[in-house]
């Protein structure tokens, strides 16, 4: 295990996994090697792992401080000679923009696999926010989410970037906008309006003094809508379904 400069690291902790588990049940030699299959380097940085059969194994390592974990290495037993460099940590920057690749101010982004506890700025108006400390190898899994003024953006949950991959787009959403009325075509204040999106997720309105209705934030595709007002006993509307795009119902 080497710095970038080539030298040695010692004390730092290699692990083995399969590849390929061993059978259920089979105390076979691959059994013994999961447990065996750990070392600590020594002063110069070398290793040496035990138990190891032909077949492929997944070398990972614990970065020490200073360093960022490198990505893990593929390796059979029996190879000798076998180099892991350890990657200082950089600071990353990630863009975000929306359907029409234009930046958005705003956005909050969280993540996986990041080792520093920094938060993460809201990103600038270029779109830009900065991810400290973060290995150039690693796969980072981020969830994005707009600002609250812009509804017509949904969130990204938990999506794969890598430290200099391209920007994330968020998808577009749509907004829904309608009118609830009794049987006579009156409108109806205060009643309660249920909003399915075009991923089957729920969305809640409530109609004003003139028995209109905006449900924004919905996932694109058809939208199916129904409103309940809230008498004794309660009455409860027929679904209405409308096409993506079509904005009213």
């Amino acid at each position: 295990v080497v710095d970038g400069a080539g030298r040695g690291v010692p004390g730092v902790r290699v692990r083995a996994s399969a590849l390929t588990p061993p059978t259920a049940g089979d105390p076979t030699i691959r059994d013994l090697a999961q447990e065996l299959g750990e070392a600590t380097t020594d002063a110069a940085g070398g290793f040496v792992l035990f138990g190891l059969d032909d077949s492929p194994w997944s070398l990972h390592v614990v970065a020490p401080t200073g360093f960022a974990e490198p990505a893990p290495v593929s390796v059979r037993g029996g190879d000798a000679d076998v180099r892991i460099v350890l990657p200082r940590p950089e600071d990353a920057v990630v863009s975000i923009v929306d359907p029409l690749g234009r930046p958005v101010r705003g956005a909050r982004v969280s993540g996986l696999g990041r080792s520093s506890r920094t938060p993460i700025p809201p990103t600038d108006e270029a779109g830009r926010t900065t991810l400290v400390a973060v290995s150039p190898a690693a796969v980072l899994e981020l969830q994005v989410v707009p600002p609250p003024d812009r509804k017509e953006l949904l969130a990204l949950d938990l999506v794969a970037w890598r430290p200099g991959g391209p920007p994330l787009v968020l998808p577009g959403a749509q907004v829904v906008r309608g009118l609830v009325v009794d049987a006579a075509g009156t409108p109806v204040p205060g009643a309660v309006v249920t909003v399915l999106d075009g991923d089957g997720r729920r969305h809640g309105s409530r109609s004003d003094g003139a028995g209109r209705f905006v449900a924004d934030g919905l996932a694109m595709g058809e939208v199916e809508a129904f409103a309940a007002r809230e008498d004794t006993p309660p009455r409860v509307s027929a679904r209405v379904r409308a096409a993506p795009g079509s904005g009213e119902v």
